[in-house]
C-alpha cells in the first residue's frame, strides 16, 4: 500500500431505498466507498452552479469532472464491481527468431515500442515493451525471474475505447434513468457497480463494464496458455447480461463488493469479497420498517458482523476445555459466550477475536505456506472467503502440522492458538483483559506523504483515532491481521455520503475523513476527523442564498 503512487479503490457500499421503504416515500441514496487513507483526502467536494447545469459532486486529482454527484433531479454512488478483467498468458517464444512468438503453431510477430517516463529533476526513464496480440509482456514489471516464460497481459480497458470522460460529463447532465442508464452502458473497465436514485423515485444498480465471453476451457484465474488460441476470449457480452436492479419489487438495491446474481444463466468470474457486509445490509433493509436519514445514518455505522459470529461459534465448539485452567482462559471464554458480534473500541472482544483467527491460520497453515506466502495470503480476498469454512471443517487438512510426526486435529490446533493467542495479549497490553480494548490495537492515522518522517508526523499526519468497526462489517475499517497485533486501520469509507429527495437541499448529508483542504495551514486540513470518527455527518448545501447567509468568506468565481 506504501508504495503506490495514489490511494487503491478497494471496495464500499451503497444501497438505495424507493419509495415504499422511506417515511416520506421518496427514494434515498446511500454511499461510502472504501478507498485507501491519505491525507490530503481523496476526494474533494464541490458545488458547481452554472448556467443549466448544477452538481454537487466529488473529485478525484486530475480528472474534471466529478465522479459520482447529485443535483436537485438525480444521485449517483459507486462501489467496485470486481469482475476479472485482466487475463494472463505465457507466451511461446520462438527458438530460432526470438523477435517472433508462436500461437497455433504459427509464428507471429513481436510488437516493439519505447515508453519514455519523464521525472522531475532526474533522467527519463525509458521503457521497452514488447507485446503479443493478447498485450504487453510484464515479467519486468512483475519482478518475475529469467526463467519464467514470456507473461502476457489482456486487460480489457486496453482493448477498447475509453469513454469514461465523456461518460462522467453526460452521466451528470441526465434528465432520467434512462438516460442515466445508456451513459453507464459505455463504462468497460475498470468494472463499477453504479447507484442511482431520482426525484421521481426511480432507483437502480448496474453493474458496469464490458464482460469478457471466454470458452468453457478457459481457467482466468490462473495464467493460462497463449499458444492455444482456445484460451483466448470469444468476443465481449452486450450490457444487457451485465447484472442489475431496477426498482425491484422488494423496494431497494444494494452492493457491497459482493457476487451479483447471474444474467441469463451466466455468472461473471470476478475476486468478489465474501457476503459478509451484503447479507448484513439485506437483513437490515428486510426489516418492515420505514427508513429516515436518521436510520440510515445509524446503518452506515453499523458494526455488527453476522460472519464473526458464526466462526466464534466454530471456535467454541471445537476447544479443548480441559486445558483450558487458568482464570484468564474463563475471562476470555465469558467474553467470547457473551459476545453480540459487535466490534466496539471500548470492548476487549474485537482485540481477543481478532488474535484468534491470526493464531489459527497461523498455526494452520503457515508449516505448509511459509512465512512470506502465509503473510501475503492475510492480504487477499482469498483468507476472507475461506476464514469461515476452514473453521467450521473439522476434516480440512490444514489442520495437522507438517512439521511434526503426529496428525493434528482442529481442536488441537485452534485450543493451541487460544492458549498462545491470550500469553502473546497479556506480553502486549498487560494481565487484565479488561485492558484489552479493540480501540488500543485498532487506529487510524491518516498519512500524508511527509509525515513518514518522523518529525513531520505530528505536523501532516491526522490523528491517531481509536475506532469501532472491523473487516468486513458495514462500517469497514479495514486492516491487516499480522503477528506484532496490531490492526492499524489502511482502508475505510472515503465519505459517509446521503441524499434524500424528500429535501435535497435540507437533509442531504455528507463527512469525509479529514477536511476539504490539502494546505497544513488552512483550519479545513483536519476540521471534519473528529466528526468522521464519531460518526457525525455534516448537510451538503446547495441552496445559495443560504450559503451566503453562514458563509464567512465565500468564494464566488464569475466568468467573464
Amino acid at each position: 500500500m506504501d508504495q503506490l503512487p495514489a490511494a487503491a479503490f478497494i471496495g464500499s457500499n451503497s444501497w438505495v431505498l424507493g419509495p415504499t421503504k422511506t417515511k416520506s416515500g421518496r427514494a434515498i441514496l446511500a454511499n461510502d466507498p472504501h478507498i485507501g487513507y491519505s491525507q490530503p483526502a481523496v476526494w474533494y467536494e464541490a458545488h458547481i452552479e452554472a448556467p443549466g447545469f448544477s452538481l454537487y459532486g466529488f473529485h478525484l486529482a486530475g480528472f474534471p469532472f466529478a465522479v459520482i454527484g447529485h443535483n436537485r433531479r438525480m444521485a449517483t454512488g459507486m462501489t467496485m464491481f470486481e469482475n476479472d478483467d485482466i487475463d494472463l498468458y505465457f507466451e511461446k517464444i520462438s527458438k530460432s527468431d526470438t523477435s517472433r512468438y508462436i500461437q497455433d503453431g504459427i509464428s507471429k510477430v513481436l510488437t516493439y515500442r519505447q515508453e519514455t517516463i519523464i521525472v522531475k529533476d532526474s533522467s527519463d526513464i525509458l521503457l521497452n515493451v514488447r507485446s503479443t496480440a493478447h498485450g504487453p509482456i510484464m515479467n519486468q514489471a512483475l519482478g518475475l525471474s529469467d526463467s519464467i516464460p514470456p507473461v502476457t497481459m489482456m486487460w480489457t480497458y486496453l482493448q477498447l475505447p475509453s469513454d469514461e470522460l465523456e461518460v462522467l460529463y453526460k452521466l451528470q447532465r441526465a434528465k432520467g434513468i434512462h438516460e442515466a442508464r445508456n451513459q453507464i452502458a459505455k463504462i468497460h473497465a475498470p468494472g463499477l457497480n453504479m447507484m442511482y436514485a431520482d426525484v421521481g423515485g426511480n432507483y437502480a444498480r448496474w453493474s458496469a463494464a464490458t464482460l469478457t465471453h471466454r470458452s468453457q476451457s478457459a481457467t482466468p484465474k490462473l495464467i493460462m496458455d497463449g499458444s492455444d488460441s482456445k484460451n483466448d476470449p470469444l468476443g465481449y457480452y452486450d450490457f444487457s447480461y451485465n447484472p442489475k436492479s431496477e426498482n425491484a419489487p422488494w423496494g431497494y438495491a444494494y452492493s457491497a463488493n459482493n457476487q451479483p446474481d447471474s444474467i441469463h444463466g451466466i455468472s461473471h468470474p470476478g475476486y468478489y469479497l465474501p457476503e459478509d457486509r451484503a447479507n448484513r445490509i439485506i437483513e437490515l433493509l428486510d426489516q418492515d420498517k420505514k427508513w429516515d436519514v436518521k436510520g440510515t445514518q445509524a446503518m452506515m455505522l453499523d458494526y455488527q458482523s453476522n460472519t464473526a459470529m458464526s466462526i466464534n461459534q466454530s471456535i467454541l465448539q471445537s476447544l479443548d476445555y480441559g486445558h483450558l485452567k487458568e482464570p484468564v482462559h474463563q475471562s476470555v471464554l465469558d467474553l467470547l459466550k457473551d459476545w453480540d458480534g459487535n466490534f466496539k473500541e471500548d470492548d476487549p472482544i474485537g482485540t481477543v477475536f481478532n488474535k484468534l483467527i491470526f493464531k489459527i491460520q497461523q498455526l494452520a497453515m503457515q508449516d505448509e505456506l511459509g512465512k512470506e506466502s502465509f503473510e501475503a495470503y492475510l492480504k487477499t480476498h482469498v483468507m476472507k472467503r475461506s476464514l469461515e469454512p476452514l473453521i467450521a471443517n473439522d476434516s480440512s487438512v490444514w489442520w495437522d502440522d507438517v512439521t511434526t510426526e503426529e496428525k493434528e486435529s482442529r481442536t488441537d490446533i485452534i485450543t493451541e492458538a487460544f492458549i498462545s493467542g491470550i500469553q502473546e495479549l497479556q506480553t502486549q497490553l498487560g494481565d487484565q483483559v479488561s485492558d484489552w480494548q479493540w480501540g488500543k490495537v485498532h487506529q487510524l492515522e491518516h498519512q500524508h506523504v511527509f509525515g513518514k518522517v518522523a518529525l513531520l508526523r505530528g505536523i501532516f499526519n491526522v490523528g491517531p483515532f481509536e475506532v469501532s468497526g472491523s473487516n468486513e462489517v458495514i462500517n469497514n475499517y479495514l486492516f491487516s491481521l499480522n503477528e506484532m497485533g496490531e490492526a492499524h486501520v489502511h482502508a475505510g469509507p472515503s465519505t459517509r455520503r446521503i441524499v434524500d429527495f424528500a429535501d435535497v437541499e435540507k437533509n442531504s448529508w455528507s463527512i469525509l475523513p479529514t477536511g476539504n483542504s490539502g494546505n497544513i495551514f488552512s483550519p479545513h486540513y483536519e476540521d471534519q476527523a473528529k466528526m468522521y470518527v464519531q460518526g457525525k455527518f455534516r448537510r451538503m448545501l446547495m441552496n445559495k442564498k443560504e450559503i451566503k447567509s453562514i458563509s464567512k468568506a465565500p468564494l464566488i468565481l464569475v466568468p467573464k
